[in-house]
C-alpha cells in the first residue's frame, strides 16, 4: 500500500494498535524525471515508480511527501520523515544518512547558453555566476571553484530558467533531468551541455544512520524487483527513450554541410570574414573582461559590506605579517582602523591581542589551534580566533583574526553556574543524607536489638554479618566524597596514554580472566595529553569497572584513543545491557545509579575530575546494545605543554 501526502503534512504519523506503521518517504517537488508533481497535481517519476514497485513487493505501507529539496534533507535529519526516495551518495552526507544499494549512477552537468565559448569545463566557472539547486551534490563541485558567484534555487527547472534570463552565466546540475526539462519545454535549441558527465555516482535510498532495519527492507525491495525485471521495465519507461536533444544532432549535421559549402564557394571571401570574426572575437573578449572587471569591483564592495554588519571583527594579514583589511567591528573592539592597513602588525597594537608563536606556526601550516579569550582593561573580553587564509590551491595566503565581545555571555555563564553550583550542592547533601541514613539506621537496629537477643547465637551472627558490610559501606562513601571535596587542584602534566590504558588493565587482569571478557586496546602509542595522572587514572578505573559490571560472561570490552586536532580523545566502549534512554541524561548526577549497591559517585567524579582538567566526557548508550564512553583532554607537545 503506498498514498502521497503534501509536504504540510510533516509530523510523523503515530502508530496505532492494530496498525501497520506507515513509512514516511520524501522526495523532490520537481526533479523530473526522477520525481515531480504534475501540472494536474499528481506525484510520479521514475523515483516514485520505484518506491511503488518496492511497496508491493514487500507489503509496505509507504506514504509519499513531496517537498522542496532543502527540506526533505533537513526532514530527514530531524527524523520527521524515515527516508527519501533518492539521493546522490558523497562522503558528507554518509556521515549522516546511510544509503541502499545502488539502483542507478547519477552524473552531474554544465548548461549554458548555446551562444556561450568561453564556458568549456568546471575550471571557466571562475568568477562567473552559477545557479545550483538548493541541498543539490552539485554545491560541493562549485563551491571548490574561485570566485564563482553561487545562485540557490529550489528546483532544477528554476536553475535553467536563471540561465535563459541571463541572470546566471550557467547551471550545474543532474544531467538526465537537465535535458528532461528541456526536451519538455522545447528548449534544446537554446541551452547546451559543456563537456560530458561530470562526477557520476552511486544513487539510491537514504535513511538517517543507523537504521538497518529500514534500509534492510529497502534493499531486499530493490534486490526483488530487479530479479523479477520490474526495475527494468520501470528504467524503460523513465530512461529508455532519453537520448541527446534531436535538435542538436540536426544542428551537427546542418554545421557540417554549412562549413563544407562554405569551404568551396568562398575561398575569395576567407580573409574578409576572418578579420571580421577576429575583430568581433576581440570586442566580445573585450566586453567580458569590463564585465568580470565589474563584477570584482561589486563582489569586493559586497564582501566589505558583508564583513562591516556582522557581530565578530575580522582582520587579515598577508603571509609576512602586513595587515591587509579590519573591519568596521574589529576598528570597534581593537582599536585598529583603514589607516593601519599596509603596516606590519607588530607595528601596532594588534602585537599585544595576539600570540606570535602560534601565528607563524600557523603561517607555516604546522598545525591548528583551538580559540583564545582575552581579558581587556576595564573588563571587557574578547573570543580570538585564528585561522588560515588559503588560495585557490589551498596554499598559505596570510591569516585571519576574528574577534568577538563575549564579556556579557561570560557574566551570563558566570551567574548561571553559581545556580548550578547551589542546585548541585543541594542535591548533594539531599544524597548524602539518604545515603547515610540507610546503614545508619541497620545499625541502629541491631545496637537496640542487643540487650533482648544477644544471647541468640543466630541474631550474634546477623550483626557480626551485616554490621560490618554497613561500616564498609558508608566507609566507601566518605572515601569517594573525599576524593571529590578534597581541595587539591588538578596537577596537569604531560601524560602517555597507552601506559594509563596497560596500567589499569593490568589491575583488573584477574577479574578480566574470571569473567572471560575480552578486552581489547587500539591506542596511538605516541599520544599524550595534559591531565593530572592519579585524576586520569582514578577516571579510567572508574569507566572499565562500569563495564566490567555491565557486561555478561565473555563480554567485549575495547578501549581506543586517537588525535583529534587539538584534542586526545579515549573511548571505552562494551557490549553490555546499555543505559536507559531516561536515565542517560542523569548519568553525572550525584547518587543517582541504578545498580543495586551502587553509590552513584563513580560517574559524578568522572565528569568533576574531567571538567577541572579542562577536558570533556560523553556517553552514548542503547539499551541491549552496549555503551561508549569518549573522553576528551588537550594534547600535550613531547616538551609537555599543551599544544595551542
Amino acid at each position: 500500500m503506498w498514498h502521497v501526502s503534501p509536504a504540510s503534512a510533516i509530523p510523523s504519523v503515530e502508530n496505532r494498535p492494530g496498525h501497520v506503521r506507515t513509512i514516511r518517504v520524501a522526495g523532490d517537488l520537481y526533479f523530473p524525471p526522477y520525481e515531480y508533481v504534475d501540472e494536474n497535481g499528481v506525484y510520479k517519476g521514475f523515483n516514485v515508480d520505484i518506491m511503488r514497485a518496492i511497496a508491493i513487493e514487500k507489503g509496505l505501507d509507504l506514504e509519499l511527501v513531496p517537498m522542496p529539496w532543502s527540506e526533505a534533507v533537513e526532514a530527514l535529519k530531524r527524523g520527521e520523515v524515515d527516508a527519501i526516495q533518492g539521493m546522490k551518495y558523497s562522503p558528507a552526507r554518509d556521515q549522516v544518512f546511510d544509503f541502499s544499494d545502488q539502483y542507478l549512477e547519477s552524473a552531474q552537468a554544465i548548461f549554458v547558453d548555446r551562444a556561450n565559448r568561453y564556458i568549456i569545463n568546471l575550471e571557466d566557472l571562475k568568477d562567473t555566476t552559477v545557479a545550483v539547486q538548493s541541498g543539490d551534490i552539485s554545491f560541493d563541485l562549485v563551491a571548490k571553484i574561485d570566485g564563482a558567484k553561487i545562485i540557490f534555487t529550489k528546483t532544477q527547472e528554476e536553475g535553467l530558467e536563471k540561465v535563459l534570463d541571463g541572470e546566471a552565466d550557467a547551471f550545474v546540475g543532474n544531467r538526465l533531468t537537465g535535458l528532461y526539462i528541456l526536451q519538455r519545454k522545447g528548449q534544446t535549441d537554446r541551452l547546451k551541455i559543456i563537456g560530458g558527465p561530470i562526477n557520476p555516482t552511486r544513487y539510491g535510498l537514504a535513511v538517517l544512520e543507523g537504521n538497518q532495519q529500514l534500509l534492510a527492507l529497502f534493499n531486499e525491495g530493490i534486490k526483488a524487483i530487479k530479479a523479477h525485471r520490474t526495475y527494468e521495465k520501470i528504467y524503460g519507461k523513465w530512461f529508455g527513450e532519453l537520448i541527446e536533444p534531436g535538435s542538436r544532432k540536426l544542428k551537427r549535421v546542418t554545421y557540417g554541410v554549412t562549413v563544407a559549402l562554405a569551404l568551396a564557394a568562398a575561398v575569395a571571401l576567407l580573409t574578409i570574414r576572418w578579420n571580421r570574426l577576429l575583430h568581433q572575437e576581440v570586442r566580445r573578449r573585450t566586453e567580458e573582461l569590463d564585465l568580470a572587471n565589474m563584477r570584482l569591483l561589486a563582489s569586493d564592495r559586497l564582501k566589505e559590506q558583508i564583513l562591516d554588519n556582522i557581530q565578530s571583527g575580522i582582520i587579515t594579514l598577508n603571509p609576512e605579517g602586513k595587515i591587509l583589511s579590519v573591519s568596521a567591528p574589529a576598528t570597534a573592539l581593537t582599536g585598529l582602523g583603514k589607516q593601519d592597513v599596509g603596516k606590519h602588525y607588530r607595528d601596532t597594537t594588534l602585537r599585544d591581542l595576539i600570540d606570535e608563536e602560534r601565528l607563524d606556526s600557523m603561517m607555516l601550516e604546522q598545525g591548528q589551534f583551538p580559540d583564545r579569550e582575552l581579558s581587556l582593561p576595564g573588563g571587557v573580553i574578547l573570543h580570538s580566533g585564528l585561522y588560515p587564509l588559503k588560495g585557490a590551491r589551498d596554499n598559505p595566503e596570510g591569516a585571519i583574526i576574528s574577534f568577538r565581545d563575549i564579556t556579557r555571555e561570560k557574566k551570563l555563564q558566570e551567574a548561571l553556574h553559581r545556580q548550578d553550583k547551589l542546585h548541585s550542592l543541594g542535591q548533594l547533601v539531599a544524597g548524602i543524607a539518604h545515603e547515610i541514613r540507610n546503614p545508619l539506621t541497620s545499625i541502629k537496629t541491631f545496637v537496640e536489638l542487643i540487650p533482648q537477643k544477644f544471647e541468640n547465637p543466630r541474631f550474634r551472627d546477623e550483626v557480626a554479618r551485616f554490621v560490618p558490610a554497613e561500616i564498609e559501606r558508608l566507609n566507601t562513601l566518605i572515601h569517594d566524597l573525599l576524593e571529590y571535596s578534597r581541595p587539591r587542584s588538578p596537577v596537569t602534566e604531560s601524560c602517555l596514554v597507552h601506559e594509563y590504558v596497560e596500567k589499569v588493565l593490568l589491575l583488573f587482569a584477574p577479574e578480566i580472566k574470571k569473567k572471560r571478557v575480552a578486552a581489547r586496546q587500539e591506542v596511538l602509542q605516541e599520544l599524550r595529553v595534559m591531565v593530572d595522572k592519579h585524576h586520569f587514572q582514578q577516571v579510567l578505573i572508574n569507566l572499565i569497572l562500569n563495564s566490567m559490571e555491565a557486561v555478561e560472561e565473555g563480554g567485549r570490552i575495547t578501549i581506543t584513543a586517537g588525535r583529534d586536532g587539538p584534542w586526545g580523545w579515549v573511548r571505552v566502549a562494551d557490549d553490555g545491557s546499555g543505559i536507559n534512554p531516561e536515565d542517560l541524561a542523569r548519568v553525572f548526577e550525584p547518587f543517582f545509579s541504578r545498580k543495586p549497591n551502587g553509590t552513584g559517585l563513580g560517574l559524578f567524579v568522572c565528569y568533576q575530575f574531567i571538567k577541572e582538567n579542562g577536558g570533556d566526557i560523553n556517553i552514548t548508550s542503547y539499551p541491549g546494545s552496549g555503551t561508549t564512553v569518549e573522553l576528551r583532554l588537550p594534547i600535550a607537545s613531547p616538551g609537555g605543554e599543551a599544544v595551542g
